[in-house]
């Protein structure tokens, strides 16, 4: 996780300066602050991770993560005999999941 300040914080910091005025309003800061920005930050933080993690969960199972191994070449085998056996679990799971669409046409 980054901890220094982005850009738009960094410019922000630069332009309050020492004298803690900024656009012409004086500005009141304790250490407390700093922590409870950086606890909101951390929170925020989690809280996209989680959403980004359910909303793709679905590409580390099922027909994704199946399409995903077969057609990488750099998962396949080099030796030929596991190259026979290679991707059958992952190939079933392809033809499970558009056998219901292909029934339909």
């Amino acid at each position: 996780m980054q901890t220094n300040p982005g850009p738009r914080l960094h410019q922000f910091m630069e332009e309050i300066g020492a004298g803690s005025i900024w656009q012409g309003v004086q500005l009141s800061r304790t250490n407390a602050d700093d922590d409870t920005f950086n606890a909101l930050k951390l929170c925020l933080t989690n809280s996209f991770y989680e959403f980004v993690s359910e909303r793709f969960k679905s590409l580390e199972t099922g027909v994704l993560k199946a399409t995903s191994t077969l057609f990488d070449l750099s998962n396949w085998p080099e030796d030929t005999t596991n190259l026979a056996t290679f991707g059958t679990a992952e190939l079933n799971a392809f033809m499970e999941h558009f056998q219901s669409s292909s029934r339909n046409m």
